[in-house]
């Protein structure tokens, strides 16, 4: 499964930006996530790091509240990380993040509530 970016700013942002997050869109095409981002970043990145290196780190992120699972791509394993409000688990491949994300939400919409 190859990797498609919703234009090539995101896919610039991607490659050769500062470590970000980036999410699907209804169409599955990944884009700068900005919000989450900045967010993660704030969470996870030690005050005053140096820019980490690009790496593409395809994760399932879990929101601790909801179990709600999300597919991530980070591109820097810096940001991937957990704690009490996230749990981040980064896999080998986009389509491995991504079946486990569907895996996941079944589990989620079959369970005794």
């Amino acid at each position: 499964m190859s990797i498609k970016f919703a234009d090539p700013f995101d896919e610039r942002q991607a490659r050769i930006g500062p470590a970000a997050l980036f999410t699907q869109t209804h169409e599955g095409l990944l884009q700068l996530d900005l919000f989450r981002s900045r967010e993660w970043r704030r969470r996870f990145l030690p005050e005053g790091d140096v820019e980490p290196d690009t790496s593409f780190c395809h994760c399932v992120c879990i929101d601790q509240t909801t179990q709600w699972p999300l597919y991530v791509l980070l591109t820097s394993k810096a940001l991937v990380a957990s704690d009490d409000r996230t749990k981040t688990t980064q896999c080998s491949s986009m389509e491995e993040a991504l079946l486990k994300v569907a895996e996941l939400k079944r589990t989620l919409y079959t369970s005794d509530v």
